[in-house]
């Protein structure tokens, strides 16, 4: 944020100064068209600037060295130097960014005064946020804050309002007895307090002569990435709370994901804890052109989204804590890097190197130079200007106008509270003051998110989406509204949530057979499913275990193998989907019983006087045995007899006939019946 460096433009012109004498006038009506032409541009489409013109605007320390005598530290070149390289072999390294900075983030560098009613501070009454001057002939006054709403008036270039509250990129003010809206792009914000941001780079402060300089406030950075305290924090808060200035809080991110950003916002906490009852000015996420840079060094392309993403991470971890936050931005990063929704549900700090500010939307602060003077501070600081005054987040709901009464807070906590195959419940925090919330669902199809649902009352915090497909993602928000006036206002959208439906339930489980020592199950494929997981039934301890997961949809069967002979199991099975490293299960299926068979017993044979005397192994959990005889091999054999024992006697046989006989044991559990194979057929003569 703080940058050392000087301009490339200040550079050449110093040397064609000092090598030839000249003086080199600069035209004040060129740098008031350029400015007027920068504003033009933002009016009809995305401000993009010259990235050649900002580029160059850093001069780096090796250029330096090609120009003039350059003295680093010697210390400092040693210790931190050695530092720095160990940490390169060990970790992704962060650099301070105000180190060697190539890109000077407010463009155009001056530290001349703006020249519009900002040479005085601008006195507000107790329930205006701000005020401004009108920059065009006719300003149009609207009972909303839109185009749609009706015309209540005109105000004329050059006239002075108070600013009242803000909507989106409208201001609302108090116009002949009632309130009306103005847009934002035609009012030029005055400003009511001056401060500086510093860090360790601008060296040691003498706090009391920053104050009686005529200074409100600091901007003090507290660190910077996932790790780094900046050496000189505790000693510039401590030294600026003692000569009475009022504090803000900046970090600098080098965050590639929101997770990682959540992580800066964690440590930036812990550092800043200890003065947080004297933190007045929020605590701001400073995100510039030297973080996408350490991120494409990472593999990390940083597009809109994940920008805003992870700025929504680090300002919501900051908020729940109970700080105001904000976000340091500039016109370029505001129309490439940053949503609508973030730029307007937060306190803006805008960077712009330059007589005027020509960002169109509300804006906290105005940092317009990178090379100011201050009492008790060696060398440039950064001075910025306070226009209007902080979004609360603890919004109370008093219908004043110093209320910000058209600001609804962000909705936090969206989490999916249960599911089904069919259904998502949704719940979310009470946001105070709200008259309702809407539940936005993701599109693919328009790649946006719309409403499915509007709820009525502040305390209707959830929400049961149903008629949804089986084992399926979807992602939702959730806005606060609040009407006022006859007017609806929306907050910004909460975090994204993603809600898995579960699978459907498993279905037509049946057993294709078994043998002494396995079970084969089979059920229908299920679509939607990643793959399936088998229960059987322990008697022990009374519940269903998992035996087995089975990965595939397509793969619908499984055998249960290494069982006991001749005994009862039961089973049940389960679809599931998987999704984001979760698992999301489906309900039960059908409960199937199956029965291990009976092992084959061996069978002897000893022939009496007419009769035959049969004898087998006892097979282990055999409920019984089925005797069949028969007076060939291949011929027909008849049931003689059922029994549970192992031994039997056949009369009536006929002495010198060949009888042949087998035994089939079964088990019967809760009225179903297995037989075994039947033991090898056996054959004597009958004495």
């Amino acid at each position: 944020m703080k940058l050392k460096n000087t301009s490339v433009f200040a550079l050449m012109l110093s040397i064609i100064i000092s090598s030839q004498s000249l003086i080199i006038p600069v035209s004040a009506e060129d740098i008031q068209t350029e400015g007027v032409q920068e504003e033009e541009l933002q009016e009809t489409q995305e401000y993009q600037p010259d990235p050649e013109k900002v580029q160059t605007e850093g001069v780096q320390k090796e250029e330096l060295q090609e120009t003039q005598e350059y003295q680093p530290d010697p210390k400092k070149v040693q210790t931190e130097g050695m530092q720095k390289e160990e940490l390169k072999e060990t970790q992704e390294y962060q650099p301070d960014p105000e180190e060697n900075n190539t890109y000077s983030f407010g463009g155009i560098s001056t530290s001349r005064e703006p020249n519009y009613n900002l040479n005085s501070k601008a006195t507000l009454s107790e329930k205006a946020i701000g005020s401004g001057s009108v920059n065009t002939p006719n300003l149009n006054i609207r009972s909303g804050p839109s185009t749609s709403h009706s015309v209540l008036g005109t105000l004329k270039s050059g006239e002075t309002v108070e600013i009242y509250a803000r909507s989106n990129n409208w201001y609302r003010i108090y116009y002949g007895g009632q309130y009306g809206y103005v847009s934002s792009s035609y009012i030029n914000l005055n400003y009511f307090e001056k401060g500086i941001d510093v860090s360790y780079h601008n060296g040691t402060i003498d706090w009391k002569e920053v104050k009686a300089s005529g200074i409100d406030y600091a901007i003090i950075r507290a660190g910077y990435g996932t790790s780094t305290v900046d050496t000189m924090f505790h000693t510039n808060i401590k030294g600026a709370i003692e000569a009475g200035l009022k504090i803000g809080v900046y970090w600098f991110s080098y965050a590639t994901s929101p997770e990682k950003a959540k992580i800066e916002a964690e440590k930036c906490l812990e550092v800043i804890s200890p003065y947080k009852n004297s933190i007045v000015y929020p605590v701001f996420y400073d995100f510039e052109y030297a973080s996408v840079d350490y991120a494409e060094k990472q593999g990390v392309t940083v597009t809109k989204t994940l920008a805003t993403e992870m700025a929504n991470s680090f300002i919501d971890t900051v908020k729940e804590q109970g700080y105001d936050t904000g976000l340091y931005t500039n016109l370029d990063f505001s129309s490439n890097y940053f949503t609508k929704d973030i730029l307007y549900s937060n306190n803006i700090w805008i960077a712009q190197y330059n007589t005027v500010c020509s960002y169109k939307n509300p804006y906290m602060m105005w940092q317009y130079s990178e090379s100011g003077n201050v009492d008790g501070i060696n060398g440039n600081v950064d001075l910025n200007y306070t226009s209007l005054k902080s979004i609360k987040h603890d919004y109370n709901g008093n219908d004043k106008p110093n209320s910000n009464l058209n600001e609804v807070q962000k909705v936090y906590n969206v989490k999916v509270s249960s599911r089904t195959s069919t259904s998502l419940n949704l719940s979310w925090s009470k946001v105070n003051g709200a008259t309702g919330y809407i539940v936005q669902r993701y599109d693919s199809s328009s790649d946006t998110y719309k409403t499915i649902v509007t709820l009525s009352g502040e305390s209707k915090t959830s929400y049961n989406v149903t008629n949804l497909n089986g084992g399926a993602t979807y992602k939702y928000k959730v806005k606060a509204y609040k009407k006022v006036d006859n007017n609806t206002y929306y907050g910004p959208a909460s975090n994204e949530v993603k809600g898995v439906t579960n699978p459907y339930t498993a279905k037509n489980l049946k057993v294709d057979w078994t043998s002494t020592t396995s079970v084969k199950l089979s059920w229908s494929k299920q679509a939607e499913a990643t793959g399936y997981k088998v229960y059987r039934y322990d008697p022990n301890s009374d519940t269903y275990t998992r035996i087995a997961t089975i990965d595939g949809n397509y793969n619908t069967n499984y055998t249960d193998s290494n069982l006991y002979t001749a005994n009862g199991y039961k089973y049940k099975v389960k679809s599931y989907v998987k999704a984001d490293s979760e698992e999301y299960m489906g309900g039960d299926s059908n409960i199937v019983s199956a029965i291990t068979k009976p092992s084959t017993p061996v069978v002897n044979l000893k022939s009496y006087t007419g009769k035959i005397g049969i004898v087998w192994t006892n097979i282990q959990k055999a409920t019984g045995y089925q005797l069949y005889m028969s007076t060939s091999k291949d011929g027909k054999y008849s049931l003689i007899n059922t029994i549970s024992s192992t031994t039997y006697t056949k009369t009536g046989l006929t002495k010198g006939k060949t009888y042949y006989f087998k035994v089939v044991p079964y088990k019967t559990i809760g009225g179903k019946t297995v037989y075994g194979s039947g033991s090898t057929v056996k054959s004597i003569k009958c004495n």
